[in-house]
């Protein structure tokens, strides 16, 4: 039982949506408690994930730069959002097995 995957508070297993859909990994809310939750020091993956994504959509504008500029831009924006999504599951899975969960809350342990 991976403490990334449970909540630091009620212990339940909070799956993988609460951590997919959030903003940012500390701000993440107990689907079963409701309480807020965040996995420390996550900076450097979430510009990790802007980078990534910048660097596959730069390079679909390379690749479909023979295209015109309508299909390009969409092509693009294809490339970026599976891209994003890929690397969400990625990092939703890392966090889960690496990391721990906190309450970011004050007070609310």
């Amino acid at each position: 039982m991976a403490a990334g995957k449970n909540c630091a508070r009620c212990g339940l297993d909070i799956g993988v949506w609460p951590i997919f859909t959030a903003a940012r990994p500390d701000r993440i809310r107990c689907p079963h408690c409701k309480v807020r939750l965040r996995f420390r020091n996550t900076q450097g993956l979430r510009t990790a994930m802007v980078v990534i994504a910048g660097l596959a959509g730069v390079t679909a504008l390379i690749a479909a730069g023979e295209l015109a500029p309508s299909i390009r831009l969409s092509i693009v924006g294809l490339v970026v959002l599976s891209t994003w999504f890929v690397l969400e599951l990625l990092v939703v899975w890392y966090l889960q097995n690496r990391h721990a969960l906190e309450v970011a809350e004050p007070g609310a342990k």
